[in-house]
């Protein structure tokens, strides 16, 4: 019973659900053809993974919402055949009552039957069935014309047009090489391993994007933006900045001090500040003043807004966490066991402190090789970099707060003292540990202190020596006349 219609519904149904498919693959393809054009015209690159991603994404999620809206269910292929071959619903008559018995019944299905098993498939066939040859081929022909149109090599020229004698490039086998060795060296290198390998992608990257590049325009700007995303990757692992800005607006004198001491990643500690931030906790200073400046740390760091895990912020933690336990441990501990306990915390802070800020000078080391390497690579020179990228070791340092613009106003003054001598006059200079400009008259007393403690503790030759002694004898009297 109801074995010609079985046949038939199998077929219709195989060939429905081969034209939902392929609806959603010409989709795709459509698709795919334009992300490519896009590509082409407005980034100037062969985007054809991104295309492929596209084109597959839209040929997925059509195909599966064609197939649920549009799935041949036994009741519409019975409606689809009554229409096509004008049988005034016998077969869906005879599909509502399969199930019941009776002679008008039995005589219906057997004439459904019988007039199903003459009717030739081609007249079962839908009567729009050339629109998906149509669109297919359509689909085919977008593909090859957006394959075929060449990358635009200027900003503005049209689509299509080459690129000129004065702008033709091509990646070489010398290209590939060097940066390959650049590669390496950063695996090798001893970048945290997260900057590692968001490195080593962004170079692989360019890469596949220049292997399509003809123009030299478009080489600098593809490689210049990859050099833009490999600092990015540095900045993004790299805690200090963000570390020392936070702790130079705490409120704490004595953590605005200890910001100072941190240096910067390519020149960690200043052993000369912290050594005197430290001998400012002398054997009397109370614990709760210990535990003002462990309080004042931890409150810092946190709004430094960095991830728990990383290096220096660690260290910092860990710091104020010894502090801490200091402050409740001394109260029962004799003074010079209190002043060798407390010392000793500073000197474990220091290391770590000191090892998390060697990291990250390594990581801002290697990325920096990494930069200079493509300049020389592909022939960008210094005033063609972006203005994000023209930065030294020293505006990692830089804060919003200690940035200071040197005016003629701020700069010119009188002199401190009277008659025909100077003493250090009274130029604005910038004090750190108040975050402020101060007379050099001020505070040249202080800094002189300074330099006598720097030079015994730093081999310096005599030349060195004489040369610092003359300079600060000069500042302290200096004749007006000149």
């Amino acid at each position: 019973m109801h074995r010609n219609f079985e046949k038939i519904k199998k077929k219709i149904r195989l060939a429905l659900i081969i034209k939902l498919v392929l609806f959603g693959v010409a989709l795709g393809v459509i698709a795919a053809a334009a992300v490519i054009l896009w590509q082409k015209y407005f980034a100037q690159t062969n985007g054809f993974v991104p295309a492929m991603i596209v084109g597959g994404a839209v040929t997925l999620i059509s195909a599966l919402l064609a197939l649920w809206i549009k799935y041949p269910t036994e009741k519409r292929i019975a409606k689809q055949l009554d229409d096509r071959l004008g049988m005034n619903e016998k077969v869906q008559t005879m599909i509502e009552f399969r199930t019941q018995d009776g002679e008008m019944l039995q005589m219906q299905r057997q004439d459904t039957e019988q007039m199903l098993s003459v009717v030739p498939m081609k007249r079962m066939r839908s009567r729009k069935a050339w629109l998906q040859p149509v669109l297919s081929l359509l689909a085919v022909l977008i593909a090859v014309s957006a394959i075929l149109v060449p990358v635009r090599t200027e900003s503005s020229a049209p689509l299509g047009e080459a690129p000129g004698e004065q702008d033709v490039w091509e990646l070489t086998e010398w290209h590939i090489t060097a940066v390959r060795v650049l590669i390496e060296q950063v695996k090798t290198s001893g970048m945290q391993q997260e900057g590692k390998y968001a490195v080593v992608d962004t170079m692989e990257k360019m890469l596949a994007d220049l292997e399509y590049v003809h123009a030299k325009s478009v080489m600098k700007r593809t490689v210049m933006d990859a050099m833009i995303r490999i600092h990015e990757v540095t900045n993004s692992i790299n805690s200090y900045t963000a570390i020392v800005r936070a702790m130079r607006g705490a409120g704490d004198a004595c953590v605005k001090e200890l910001a100072d001491a941190l240096g910067t990643p390519s020149d960690p500690l200043i052993e000369s500040k912290y050594q005197a931030l430290k001998a400012s906790f002398s054997s009397d200073t109370s614990e709760e003043d210990v535990r003002q400046f462990a309080n004042a740390i931890s409150i810092a760091i946190v709004t430094a807004s960095v991830a728990e895990d990383d290096g220096l912020y660690v260290a910092l933690a860990e710091f104020a966490t010894q502090l801490s336990a200091f402050s409740e441990s001394a109260k029962d501990m004799p003074l010079q066991e209190a002043t060798i306990a407390l010392s000793a915390v500073f000197e474990k802070a220091a290391e770590q402190m000191g090892a998390a800020l060697q990291q990250q000078g390594i990581n801002r080391q290697t990325t920096d090789t990494v930069l200079e390497g493509l300049m020389s690579i592909f022939g960008i020179s210094w005033a063609e970099l972006p203005d994000e990228l023209k930065y030294s070791d020293n505006e990692e340092a830089k804060t919003e707060d200690n940035e200071y613009e040197d005016t003629e106003e701020e700069i010119l003054g009188g002199g401190k003292g009277s008659g025909e001598v100077i003493y250090g006059s009274d130029d604005a200079i910038y004090y750190p540990k108040d975050e402020t400009h101060v007379k050099y008259g001020d505070v040249i007393d202080e800094y002189n202190s300074q330099k006598v403690t720097d030079m015994q503790e730093r081999p310096l030759t005599d030349e060195q020596k004489e040369f610092i002694d003359k300079y600060f004898a000069d500042l302290y009297y200096k004749d007006k006349k000149d």
